[in-house]
């Protein structure tokens, strides 16, 4: 529907029925609502730039029909497979439009289907039409995707949720407090003043000779970023391994901290690297089990 449809469209309304015009007013300010709660929430940037992937998180949080349980499932899901599609696999907006943009309207479809209030299954049947929306983009192929990607260009916002995502992981599997003001401040920064390249973009002379084949190269790998308090990247810059290490075990960090273990860092820890938080995206980016 255009504008100007939709304008014509509430006038008519407003000629019919005042109590209509009320409900459709009420209704337009929670969306708006809705809206403002994700605009304002800068760790969703990453999920929430797709207009047709916005409609479905709206709706699902509009919905009479779910508890909060699971509303948090749902919406849990829905963010796992929207930034599968569109972070990971790097889809353009023109993906999936029909897929969301139905699917939300369904969702929002409950409120008028008075029977539906008794029916148990509906966290099963909507957990399965998020499911379903990400099935040609399934995480056992992330692999194909972010081996040799450029993650650092045009991937600003997506590189500072994985790795946010990776730290919350982090923390949680070695029962270590996760650095929510440190991370506060990360968001509230640009990315370029957050994201590290550990071996640097413009090679210094205490990096020489640590990247022979410097065609098969690049520094943008994903193995090769890391997201640091605002400064401290700005502060590091190309300087040599062993200096940039030792800042990085100083942040309160297990990710900064994991790369300070390392004795060198080349090509074949970028490798390592790189493998590894590939194996680990394709778990934490797979469908929900219920």
């Amino acid at each position: 529907m255009k504008p100007e449809d939709s304008i014509d469209y509430f006038r008519r309304i407003a000629k019919q029925s005042v109590s209509k015009v009320v409900e459709i007013s009420k209704w337009l300010l929670d969306v708006a609502e809705e809206l403002s709660n994700i605009y304002s929430n800068p760790r969703l940037t990453a999920v929430t730039e797709i207009m047709h992937a916005r409609l479905v998180a709206v709706a699902i949080n509009l919905s009479e029909h779910f508890n909060e349980n699971e509303r948090e499932t749902l919406l849990l899901q829905w963010e796992k497979v929207t930034f599968r599609i569109f972070g990971l696999y790097q889809k353009d907006s023109r993906t999936k439009v029909g897929e969301y943009t139905r699917l939300a309207q369904k969702i929002m479809g409950l409120n008028d289907n008075k029977k539906y209030i008794q029916d148990n299954g509906r966290l099963i049947e909507y957990h399965v039409e998020l499911v379903n929306l990400g099935d040609d983009y399934p995480a056992s192929g992330i692999n194909k995707v972010l081996e040799d990607a450029d993650c650092y260009n045009g991937w600003d916002k997506e590189a500072r949720y994985f790795f946010y995502n990776y730290e919350r992981y982090l923390c949680g599997k070695k029962d270590y407090n996760f650095p929510k003001v440190w991370w506060d401040k990360i968001w509230e920064s640009t990315t370029q003043d957050s994201i590290e390249h550990i071996y640097p973009q413009t090679e210094s002379l205490a990096w020489k000779g640590k990247v022979t084949r410097r065609k098969e190269f690049h520094a943008n790998r994903l193995g090769n970023l890391l997201i640091l308090p605002v400064g401290l990247n700005k502060k590091l810059q190309n300087i040599g391994f062993d200096i940039k290490k030792r800042e990085y075990n100083d942040v309160p960090m297990l990710a900064t901290k994991e790369i300070a273990k390392f004795d060198d860092w080349n090509m074949a820890m970028i490798e390592t690297r790189t493998q590894s938080l590939i194996q680990w995206a394709e778990k934490e980016w797979d469908d929900l089990k219920l």
